[in-house]
């Protein structure tokens, strides 16, 4: 009889309502098979408040004072909490835990070509650092080779690294569909460095290209410009920021679109400054004289001031340049200070650690997207009446 109990007991499990009905349970087993099986759901939350003890007595059909001496029990035990006149409430079981995460970064290390000179990747790592001091559980960085993400035959490497890791950072690259589904289909963690698509709702941390751009698009449409050149990186078509930035200017334009304001979209080979020079003079050249620029970073915009200026155009008087990330080191020592755009990257690189963690305890839920605001910071090559529509960033920064 004993050995039939024990064995019909384990088939109940943790299904409180078959726990009921087993006549084999004695009053006092009948509450604390209840109880525990609460204790061991895997969405508990430290807190979760008890049924009072009539109407746990009343639906398990047993004493009250069966119910409180359980109760005493498991307070001993450290299960329960009771607090006078509150009542009592389930503390969650330890939940097993890894002693160190292993993390993996899609992002190449900044020393890695073509993102050596790229203070955008040292912001972003700046910004995980910080985040990875702050997880109460150790983690360990991993960045996945560039020639991995890029090379041939670099899939099955690529998915042979990411088997050991626990979570995954994804930078935008050829292979997140494949990585995000190998995730997903692994019961593994992953958050987004910039939405997946523009449909995204879930697992990413992104600046507001378009919130941004919209802004921009508003400012020209409101000061007078009418011939606006975009000159972006990487190519439209392989840049979920890079079409944001881009609906976002059509969306500042309005009606305008078209009839009063003319928008071209030139794309650069890179983000360099000589580059933005070329690109910009291929605009000159086929007879595109624009009297406003948007380019995605500040090195291409130092660049396409530098065009527009030996093409004997005055800025900002006859065009006006944007840059879409801030000035550091060099750059901000030119003799041209670009307006450009301020992104809090450290934020973003610090909250990812926060996202992909809460992803980690429960890979299965997903977690709210968020969109951090892009900032400007007025400089020399937009006029006055462009620079009274946009804030200064508090820092003192201008974004990438």
């Amino acid at each position: 009889m004993a050995s039939r109990r024990r064995q019909e007991k384990e088939d109940l499990g943790s299904a409180a309502a078959q726990a009921l009905n087993d006549e084999y349970l004695r009053p006092a087993e009948r509450v604390i098979n209840y109880l525990m099986s609460e204790f061991d759901r895997p969405e508990l939350q430290d807190g979760c408040r008890l049924p009072s003890v009539r109407q746990l007595a009343r639906q398990l059909n047993v004493s009250t004072a069966t119910v409180q001496n359980v109760f005493g029990r498991l307070s001993r035990m450290g299960r329960i909490r009771s607090e006078v006149g509150n009542g009592s409430f389930l503390v969650a079981a330890k939940v097993h835990r890894k002693s160190v995460y292993r993390i993996g970064l899609n992002i190449p290390l900044p020393s890695q070509t073509p993102y050596k000179d790229s203070n955008w990747a040292f912001r972003i790592y700046g910004g995980i650092l910080h985040g990875m001091l702050q997880s109460p559980t150790p983690l360990m960085i991993e960045s996945l080779p560039l020639d991995m993400q890029e090379g041939r035959g670099s899939w099955e490497k690529l998915a042979r690294a990411a088997k050991e890791l626990d979570g995954l950072v994804l930078y935008p690259s050829l292979y997140n569909r494949r990585l995000r589904s190998l995730f997903r289909k692994e019961g593994r963690a992953f958050v987004d460095l910039n939405p997946a698509d523009e449909e995204a709702t879930v697992n990413f941390l992104s600046s507001d290209f378009y919130g941004a751009s919209r802004r921009l698009g508003r400012v020209w449409k409101d000061t007078g410009r009418t011939r606006i050149a975009m000159v972006m990186h990487p190519a439209i078509d392989k840049s979920v920021s890079v079409r944001l930035r881009c609906n976002g200017i059509m969306a500042g334009l309005g009606a305008a679109l078209g009839r009063e304001v003319t928008v071209r979209i030139f794309e650069a080979g890179d983000v360099r400054r000589e580059t933005g020079a070329a690109t910009i003079g291929r605009a000159l050249d086929e007879g595109f004289v624009p009297d406003a620029v948007y380019a995605a970073g500040a090195p291409l915009g130092l660049g396409v001031a530098d065009a527009l200026t030996a093409h004997g155009l005055r800025i900002p008087e006859d065009v006006s340049v944007v840059g879409g990330s801030e000035l550091r080191g060099e750059e901000a020592r030119d003799p041209v200070y670009l307006t450009s755009m301020h992104q809090p990257l450290e934020r973003i690189g610090e909250d990812i650690i926060a996202m992909l963690l809460k992803r980690i305890a429960n890979p299965a839920e997903d977690v709210p997207g968020k969109y951090y605001p892009i900032s400007f910071a007025p400089g020399d090559t937009t006029r006055e009446e462009e620079n009274a529509h946009f804030t200064p960033d508090p820092a003192g920064g201008g974004g990438g």
